[in-house]
């Protein structure tokens, strides 16, 4: 492994993490790091420090062959509070088209471990000089406009496996819900526990049928102990206090948002009843589960009143729409297929010129922006920010 970078004060033989300095060229300036004496084997589910806050991280995949090889990629760890820009790859006008997918633009949705992410923009230009371009808000002979967004939902095992199955979808590079999974209706625990799937306890499964998604906000399987009076914490200002375990093994639960009850239920995990479901009406989607908790099993005596927690899904009860026009800043929706489960978008009505030193917001936090020189190259970007 040989790295190319610019670097001050360095000396040959200096190491950065697992990278030395193997050459100094003082005409150009370049600093060039090799590996020596430090082999690194790329195996599942590692992250590998190469440099001070660069690394390499790698799929925790379940499967790796010939056919499926294990996929890894680099990345620049950030902790240092302000806002950052995750930037694609870099375009010109020698190009008429050009797009951007997960593998080019890190501000996309992707999951590297079961290798899930669909979202893509295509840049068409016309009226190309070397110095501007437009993206015409006009459809061409392709039937396409200037920019074209496209994203389709695949399908994702929940973290706890026996829960089944539910249709992710990125979009403006966020993970969203589109819909619980049929193929699967129940799944078994490694204690041989019979699990009845998400998809069974919803009266409506699919939020693209009414036009719109929702984002993920927890998606787990840590093993939590949670005593009587207790809270899991939840988003969006919810929490499941564990009020108590009878003497029938039943378990009282509340569910508060913000401090207030909204719902309250008694399941049995020892006598087969494990999952807590609460359901919502989103919109025209009736009866959605929008949270469930597994509770593995619970323990009672003359001290303690315990419940073992072993799965926990949340999506947010605020969808977002996808309805046919629905503006995203200079961005609509042209087409959602429910039954494919696809969304696209384009910017009619929004012509966008390319010149130097354009930055231009056309979609929430992601921005279209061009060298301040005669050539003009251009990229996209997204916004993030740390607090």
């Amino acid at each position: 492994m040989r790295q190319i970078i610019a670097f001050n004060n360095a000396k040959v033989g200096m190491t950065y993490g697992k990278l030395r300095v193997a050459d100094i060229n003082s005409t150009t300036g370049m600093v060039i790091l090799d590996n020596k004496d430090n082999q690194i084997t790329l195996s599942k589910n590692k992250t590998i420090e190469l440099m001070p806050g660069i690394g390499i991280r790698t799929a925790n995949q379940d499967t790796i062959t010939a056919d499926m090889p294990l996929r890894y990629y680099i990345y620049k760890e950030i902790t240092k509070p302000g806002t950052y820009e995750l930037r694609g790859a870099v375009a010109n006008t020698d190009q008429d088209t050009f797009t951007w997918d997960n593998s080019t633009f890190p501000g996309f949705y992707y999951d590297i471990d079961k290798n899930l992410g669909t979202e893509k923009i295509t840049f068409t230009l016309i009226n190309k000089t070397p110095t501007s371009a437009t993206l015409s808000d006009l459809i061409d002979a392709n039937g396409n406009r200037g920019i074209v967004y496209a994203t389709e939902a695949q399908t994702k095992n929940f973290k706890f496996k026996p829960w089944g199955q539910y249709d992710v979808i990125g979009f403006l590079g966020e993970k969203y819900f589109a819909a619980y999974d049929s193929r699967v209706t129940y799944g078994m625990t490694d204690a041989g526990e019979t699990v009845p799937a998400i998809f069974d306890a919803s009266r409506n499964k699919n939020l693209m049928i009414n036009e719109q998604i929702s984002k993920v906000l927890i998606d787990d399987d840590t093993v939590k102990l949670v005593k009587k009076g207790e809270s899991i914490k939840l988003k969006d200002g919810y929490e499941l206090v564990i009020k108590g375990i009878n003497n029938d093994k039943q378990m009282y639960l509340q569910l508060l948002r913000n401090g207030q009850v909204v719902d309250e239920s008694f399941i049995a995990p020892l006598l087969g009843s494990h999952t807590y479901c609460y359901r919502r009406t989103l919109g025209d989607t009736r009866d959605i589960v929008v949270i469930a908790v597994y509770f593995r099993s619970t323990y009672k005596d003359e001290e303690r009143e315990v419940a073992v927690v072993n799965g926990i899904w949340q999506i947010s009860d605020t969808p977002t729409l996808i309805n046919y026009g629905q503006q995203y800043g200079k961005m609509s929706i042209r087409n959602v297929e429910a039954m494919n489960m696809t969304i696209t978008m384009d910017n009619k009505g929004n012509p966008i010129n390319l010149t130097r030193k354009t930055d231009v917001e056309f979609m929430p936090s992601i921005h279209l922006k061009t060298a301040d020189n005669e050539t003009l190259r251009y990229y996209i970007c997204k916004t993030e920010t740390i607090a």
